[in-house]
């Protein structure tokens, strides 16, 4: 499959990647038919992110349709249409039994790494914590030394803040998207909301690079970007 791909600091390519497989029953994949630029997405492409890696794939906003599921999956199947929240939730927990989703206790990889920066972890999110594991892409090594002593990328800032660290997590404290996602999709039923609306700029995904250099530089009024395969 084609992918955005993290190639160093601030050099993105349009990359050809193995396809996705099912690994466990509770697994789903996608057929990505729309995904859009965050502002968290720069932490990545400035080599803020201590451990990124040459290859890694980018982007964590995205909807499609479901085009295999795992034994247990129940709630979505085959041909579904679905939009994808950042955040990965497992739905059993306690954080998500309450709609806390962002807090989901069981879909973090490397909870270990990140408690010693927030003091508690939050969920996993797709292709943003090279700093743990990489949740799309291949999985990475990774040096709590070098974590400790903030060492980044060449052409990134000399320091990881400790006030970005309490800033992602008072964010993650707030990010449920799993709760506000079938309300949104109702107004939008009825017309009451316009997504499209939100949009500034398309792409083409070949043109990703272009799309996120426009979006980070705000170049032509660039507020949303989004991208088609």
């Amino acid at each position: 499959m084609r992918t955005l791909c993290w190639n160093g600091v601030n050099d993105l390519g349009v990359e050809t990647v193995a396809d996705p497989e099912i690994l466990n029953p509770n697994d789903a994949i996608l057929k990505v038919r729309l995904s859009t630029t965050c502002g968290s997405d720069l932490h990545l492409i400035d080599g803020l992110i201590p451990t990124m890696r040459e290859g890694d794939v980018l982007g964590h906003e995205f909807m499609g349709e479901i085009v295999d599921v795992g034994a247990a999956v129940t709630k979505v199947a085959k041909g579904d249409r679905v939009v994808v929240p950042s955040f990965i939730s497992c739905g059993r927990c306690w954080y998500c039994q309450h709609d806390l989703y962002s807090l989901c206790d069981t879909t973090h990889p490397k909870l270990e790494l990140q408690e010693p920066l927030l003091g508690y972890p939050t969920a996993g999110v797709y292709a943003y914590f090279a700093c743990n594991r990489r949740l799309c892409g291949r999985p990475r090594p990774i040096c709590p030394r070098a974590l400790r002593e903030h060492r980044l990328f060449p052409g990134a800032r000399r320091r990881l803040r400790r006030n970005r660290a309490v800033h992602f997590q008072r964010c993650a404290d707030r990010l449920h998207g799993q709760a506000y996602v079938p309300r949104l999709l109702e107004h939008a039923q009825r017309g009451e909301l316009t997504p499209a609306s939100l949009v500034t700029h398309r792409f083409s995904l070949e043109d990703g690079p272009t799309g996120y250099d426009m979006f980070k530089h705000k170049e032509d009024g660039c507020l949303r970007a989004v991208f088609t395969p």
